[in-house]
C-alpha cells in the first residue's frame, strides 16, 4: 500500500478505496455547468463516509477538493487505538523544542496530527 512520508495514504490509494460518481451539479454557472458532469461524489467504502465537491466547473479541481474533504472527514470521524508506550510520529513531527504544537491548517501534517490528538482524547 502506498503511504506518504507522514503515514497517510496517497491520493491514488485513497481514491481506489472509493466509489467515484460524476454528475451534473445544479445551480448557477450557465450553459457550461449544465452540460458537463463536473461534480464529484466520493463514497469511502471502508467507512461509508460520503463527500461531494461541485464548486468548480473543472472535474479535476472538484475531485481534488473532494479528496481534501474526505481526508478531513476521516481524521475527524474515525478513532483508532494508539499505542500507550510511545508518542505517535505525526505528533512528534510538529512539536517544537519547548513542547508547543506548531502546525497550520494548510500544512499537510495538520489533519493527521488532529486525528491523533482526537484519538488521544478519546482514549483518556
Amino acid at each position: 500500500m502506498a503511504v506518504s512520508m507522514d503515514g497517510t495514504l496517497t491520493d491514488q490509494v485513497l481514491l481506489a478505496q472509493c466509489e467515484v460518481d460524476k454528475y451534473r451539479a445544479s445551480g448557477p454557472g450557465g450553459q457550461k455547468r449544465n452540460k458537463t458532469d463536473s461534480a464529484v461524489r466520493l463514497r469511502h467504502i471502508p467507512t461509508g463516509i460520503i463527500v461531494i465537491a461541485e464548486e468548480s466547473r473543472s472535474q479535476i479541481k472538484n475531485r481534488a477538493q473532494a479528496l481534501r474533504r474526505l481526508r478531513k472527514a476521516l481524521a475527524l470521524r474515525i478513532r483508532r487505538q494508539l499505542p500507550t508506550d510511545r508518542v505517535p510520529e505525526s505528533i512528534r513531527a510538529i512539536v517544537t523544542r519547548n513542547g508547543r504544537i506548531r502546525v497550520g491548517q494548510r500544512d499537510e501534517r495538520y489533519l493527521p496530527a488532529a486525528g491523533v490528538m482526537l484519538d488521544l482524547l478519546a482514549a483518556h
